[in-house]
């Protein structure tokens, strides 16, 4: 079992290179938010990111930020995304079957809350005035149906995710397989993190201290959870860094190939998460196309193929 814990639908390559041509590794993609609060679901602001003909409009399109239509865009995304990854690597999970409501799950005592910053009345329940103030544990789950992998979803928070919340993401999860759905035969491996940076390097590295990333570095850097070990992309400079690992070109352009013209998207991640994206990538060509970059020889952005990674609990 490896579990690959991340923060919202579209940051998974991140940590690409130690997922991708593992046929020995049930992958189970963790994802502790729904991803609903992103600016792109906003009607005024959705036309910003989506280009037409260059990409695929989201599937609906959204009606506003923390809606459920944006929910479903964002999912509808993240499975097209996998299903045509795994058509380059087919140890990468991508044919699901129907999606299913599991739990809710115990909060074992963890402060679980959509929004931690709370309205008014300083309540997060379940019935609150607003659906931001909701508690809920239950989780959303995909299940490849050639035995390959799952993802969970859970709703905790876009842009407000705790490392206490995430924490008990993974530990739900791990002690909860037959629940939601998973393999239940196999020893638990090792558990992920995308990539997370605070610090200004004089390589360049790319740095990205969005609260979400690191609440999910404080919780695989923090807490043992008995795997033969845990690992999260950083920076290459990173005092912490124990090991390095390069996306192979089969992937990186499986994720992100372009049409000859070098303006339409052709490539997994750019093609169906597009429309959350209006970066100028221009300076990789003279195309002014609007596209997350991928940095193939630094870590100037936030996706790159030279993965660096520290380690923590090695077993």
């Amino acid at each position: 079992m490896s579990y690959i814990l991340v923060p919202h639908a579209d940051d998974e390559f991140q940590a690409w290179s130690l997922i991708e041509n593992s046929p020995a590794n049930y992958k189970v993609f963790i994802y502790a938010t729904r991803s609903e609060e992103t600016g792109y679901c906003d009607p005024a602001t959705y036309p910003s990111g989506y280009q037409s003909g260059k990409e695929k409009a989201a599937n609906p399109v959204p009606t506003g930020r923390w809606s459920a239509s944006c929910e479903s865009a964002r999912m509808n995304s993240l499975k097209a995304f996998f299903a045509q990854m795994s058509a380059t690597d087919p140890t990468i999970p991508g044919s699901f079957g129907p999606q299913v409501t599991k739990g809710p799950f115990p909060a074992n005592g963890t402060p679980i809350c959509r929004e931690d910053s709370l309205p008014p009345d300083g309540v997060c329940n379940s019935t609150g005035t607003s659906p931001r103030d909701k508690v809920d544990t239950t989780a959303r789950v995909l299940v490849d149906t050639q035995g390959r992998g799952a993802i969970v979803m859970f709703n905790l928070g876009d842009g407000d995710l705790t490392e206490a919340e995430a924490v008990w993401a993974v530990k739900t999860v791990r002690d909860n397989r037959a629940a939601l759905g998973l393999n239940t035969s196999l020893p638990n491996y090792n558990l992920l993190g995308t990539f997370a940076n605070s610090t200004t390097y004089a390589d360049g590295c790319k740095v990205y201290p969005h609260s979400d990333h690191r609440s999910v570095h404080l919780a695989l850097y923090k807490t043992d959870f008995n795997m033969k070990y845990q690992s999260a992309a950083t920076c290459a400079m990173d005092t912490d860094v124990t090991r390095s690992k390069t996306v192979t070109d089969a992937s990186a352009n499986a994720a992100w190939k372009y049409d000859v013209s070098g303006t339409v998207s052709t490539g997994a991640h750019n093609n169906n998460y597009g429309w959350l994206m209006n970066v100028n990538r221009s300076a990789e060509n003279s195309n002014s196309v609007w596209h997350y970059p991928l940095s193939r020889t630094t870590q100037k952005d936030i996706f790159h193929t030279h993965q660096y990674f520290w380690t923590k609990f090695a077993h």
